[in-house]
């Protein structure tokens, strides 16, 4: 049997990966849960529970076994550098005292930051921005450094990841369904071929196992995970597709591209890292490395949109039936 410790079990890529997992038979979960995690997972009797808080390091002493493999999911957005920093380096420790096999860790596509190419890879120079990228880079580097010779490490950046009970998109269909014809019009020629870097959860969470059950050599080495090869990839298409699978008013009239430099200005104005319209990540080297992903962005992108159709009508049902959350 095969030991996954999981932190950020109850995250959104936390479920679809441990609804994965849960179909092997020789997998054993431990899934790390706050106190106040909402955790809508069945019980099943290959997960065990570790209620525990990343910046208490007693309270981890129960959460990984030897030989185990951890899966890092988690990253306390409500927090400072410093607290990321400090929960890091708890997690690397308890791996460190337990001499767990392999660590893997669920960083993101965006430490690159802003970069010239239009083609960003994992050999591109990363130049972060923001504090938040940052603070991701400083905890790659971080277990890079101190896993070496103690366990074996591998990070995984995806791109911007949706699917069913994720927040991306929804953005988009909210602003969709309103009345307001006129500035989605706008938004639309304004952004029309602007690459939207998304990939679907599914193909995230199978990167994910495909590394930490790797037999081939990972360690030290990171991986960009992404749906940029599909040229649909971008605002226009997803936006056209949204609007007739959900059934919302076409635009009256054709529309109006405007040149990508008025965007691009916009968005550094606005402070935004990714200025360039045109730039993708490459997942060539995750897929060179042997892993397939496990269903196109076309697909994802349809069961996706079902999953949204099915919300909405639960949702009314339960508003006709007078049943609240």
């Amino acid at each position: 049997m095969r030991a996954i410790s999981i932190t950020g079990a109850s995250s959104f890529i936390g479920q679809h990966l441990i609804n994965i997992l849960t179909r092997y038979d020789d997998i054993s979960i431990n899934a790390m849960v706050s106190d106040s995690a909402n955790f809508s997972l069945c019980s099943n009797n290959k997960i065990s529970f570790c209620r525990a808080n990343l910046l208490d390091y007693n309270t981890l002493k129960n959460f990984v076994v030897e030989g185990c493999t951890v899966i890092n999911l988690a990253y306390l957005r409500n927090c400072d550098r410093e607290a990321n920093i400090k929960a890091m380096e708890n997690l690397i420790g308890i791996c460190e005292r337990t001499k767990i096999k392999r660590f893997v860790h669920c960083s993101t596509a965006v430490v690159a930051g802003r970069v010239d190419s239009d083609i960003i890879s994992e050999t591109t120079i990363c130049n972060p921005v923001n504090s938040y990228e940052e603070t991701k880079l400083q905890l790659e580097e971080m277990l890079l450094f101190r896993a070496s010779g103690k366990f074996e490490s591998v990070i995984l950046r995806p791109t911007a990841v949706f699917g069913s009970g994720g927040l991306n998109l929804i953005k988009l269909i909210n602003e969709l369904r309103s009345a307001n014809i006129i500035k989605n019009y706008m938004k639309s020629c304004l952004y029309n071929t602007r690459k939207m870097n998304l990939v679907y959860v599914a193909n995230v969470v199978s990167a994910i196992h495909y590394l930490a059950d790797a037999k081939s050599d990972v360690d030290k080495q990171v991986f960009i995970i992404s749906d940029d090869e599909y040229d649909e990839n971008n605002y226009g298409y997803i936006e056209k597709h949204l609007m007739n699978k959900l059934g919302y008013a076409i635009y009256p009239i054709p529309k109006a591209p405007l040149h990508s430099f008025i965007l691009e200005t916009i968005l550094k104005i606005a402070g935004r890292t990714n200025v360039n319209t045109k730039q993708i990540y490459s997942c060539q080297k995750l897929i060179e490395h042997g892993y397939k992903k496990s269903i196109s962005f076309l697909d994802g992108l349809d069961e996706f949109i079902a999953w949204y159709k099915n919300s909405l009508e639960a949702k009314y049902h339960r508003s006709t039936s007078g049943v609240t959350n």
